[in-house]
C-alpha cells in the first residue's frame, strides 16, 4: 500500500527544484537562487531528500502546538479581565493596558 502525505506548495516547489538538481538540469547555485536559500541549505535539503525521500522535505513542525501559545486558562483570565474592565476599548489599547 502506498503512503500518502500532504506537501504545501512551497515544499512541492522545493521538491521539484531539488529533483532538477539531482537530474543535473540545474546546479546548486541556481537552485539556491530560485528558492532564496544558501547553497549550504540546498546541500542539507538534498541530504534530507536522499535519506528520507520527499517526506524529508515536509516540515517537522506541522501539527505541533506553538511554544508561545497561551494556555486555555490563561487566555480565559485575560478575556475575563477585558470584559469586566475594558469592554469599550480597542485591541491595541487593551494590550497597552494589560502590559
Amino acid at each position: 500500500m502506498e503512503e500518502v502525505f500532504n506537501m504545501s506548495n512551497k515544499e512541492l516547489e522545493k521538491f521539484n527544484i531539488l529533483t532538477a538538481v539531482i537530474n543535473k538540469q540545474i546546479n546548486q547555485i541556481q537552485a539556491a537562487d530560485f528558492l532564496n536559500l544558501s547553497t549550504r541549505q540546498i546541500r542539507n535539503l538534498l541530504n534530507q531528500l536522499n535519506a528520507f525521500d520527499p517526506i524529508g522535505l515536509i516540515s517537522q513542525k506541522r501539527g505541533k502546538v506553538n511554544n508561545r501559545k497561551y494556555k486555555y486558562q490563561h487566555k480565559q483570565k485575560f478575556l475575563r479581565i477585558i470584559q469586566q474592565r475594558y469592554e469599550d476599548f480597542g485591541p491595541t489599547f487593551i494590550s497597552e493596558k494589560l502590559k
